[in-house]
């Protein structure tokens, strides 16, 4: 059953005691929309506790998170120890995948599992308690986690956030998920930039005020940087390059460029800025290439993100577009990740230096790299 935020919160008041579950993937942040559903059920007087997989502790609801859909068969299977340990007990499953997913999740689970897509933002009002034990490891752990908005005015291709988050929101009381006993933020607002101006300026005077390090999850519209919103950003405190920005088509680039060297003109050091470069998508590996080189150029750091369609429910085998190889993405991916491979050779020279030979390039790599 495929239900809404109305239905999901419902549920949520009417239970007693709720079971809080994460598959147990690979992830560096606190799985937030269970912190924030903790946060609520305990303003209605609901008991609920947090565990990655599920360990068969009594609840009358239990509610599963997701999170990107190559970790698929990790949601089936907690989905399948829920079934077994708890037979009968309604299940309420959210997160990304299921959002992406939502159809497929719904046909191929129990029928005590309903599906909740996109966000709620009545949850989003509710500020996580980052005492408790969300099992972060360092240094993530020393981080408030806020989203001050949802969605984006963009309708790329390759971004799943229009499916999730359809339309704009903004949330008067993210400063109240300011923890004032951590010294860093994250702000995962998908395009802050893209919000209206006060709310925006709201945010950014707020963080300078909090005296907290800031990074910005997601990046900042290029097209919409100007003198006065690069002002507003040199202001802040960063940690992790946390000053973030999008590269990625080449039709940008007199954008991406000028966006850049505002913020720089400003006063936001070179070494705080990253770029988001897709690859992998559409473009040529000589485009790709280009775009990671004109961020190097710009004295700033780019970070090569390999395109994965949004409904791959596995890493393996890896998507590989038709103008790629998979041996040419292994090589594009090691060398722009480390400084040591880019700041001493360009990416052609890598292809048939000796540091290449464990990608096994060959001679159809090497045409596809030259088209």
């Amino acid at each position: 059953m495929i239900i809404d935020e109305q239905e999901m919160l419902a549920r949520v008041r009417s239970a007693t005691e709720i079971a809080l579950v994460e598959p147990t993937y690979k992830r560096k942040y606190p799985p937030l929309g269970l912190a924030k559903l903790e946060s609520f059920a305990r303003q209605h007087g609901v008991g609920a506790s947090f565990s990655r997989g599920y360990d068969g502790r009594p609840a009358d609801l239990i509610c599963v998170t997701s999170l990107w859909t190559y970790d698929w068969d990790r949601v089936l299977e907690v989905l399948s120890e829920v079934a077994f340990l708890a037979p009968g007990v309604p299940v309420i499953v959210g997160g990304v995948a299921a959002s992406l997913m939502t159809k497929r999740l719904d046909r191929e689970t129990p029928d005590a599992v309903s599906v909740f897509p996109g966000y709620s933002p009545a949850l989003d009002r509710c500020a996580p308690d980052w005492s408790l034990d969300w099992q972060v490891d360092e240094p993530w752990d020393s981080f408030s986690y806020v989203f001050t908005s949802r969605g984006c005015a963009g309708k790329c291709a390759y971004c799943a956030v229009p499916r999730i988050e359809p339309g704009i929101w903004t949330n008067g009381g993210w400063h109240d998920h300011l923890d004032p006993s951590l010294p860093n933020v994250m702000v995962s607002d998908n395009n802050l930039s893209s919000m209206p101006r006060e709310h925006l300026d709201a945010v950014l005077d707020l963080l300078v005020r909090s005296g907290k390090k800031v990074v910005f999850d997601n990046g900042f519209d290029n097209k919409l940087i100007d003198d006065a919103m690069a002002a507003s950003l040199a202001r802040l405190r960063y940690t992790r390059r946390g000053m973030r920005l999008a590269f990625d088509r080449i039709e940008e680039e007199r954008t991406f460029t000028a966006a850049t060297r505002t913020l720089i003109a400003a006063g936001v050091s070179k070494s705080n800025i990253m770029a988001y470069v897709l690859y992998n998508f559409t473009e040529p590996p000589r485009e790709a290439d280009h775009r990671m080189r004109v961020c190097t150029d710009l004295g700033i750091r780019p970070y090569p993100q390999q395109y994965t369609p949004l409904n791959a429910t596995s890493r393996k085998p890896t998507h590989v577009s038709k103008l790629w190889t998979l041996p040419l993405l292994r090589a594009f991916r090691t060398f722009w990740l480390f400084a040591g491979n880019y700041t001493k050779s360009s990416f052609s020279e890598y292809l048939t230096g000796p540091k290449a030979e464990k990608f096994k390039i060959g001679p159809n790599d090497l045409r596809a790299w030259k088209r």
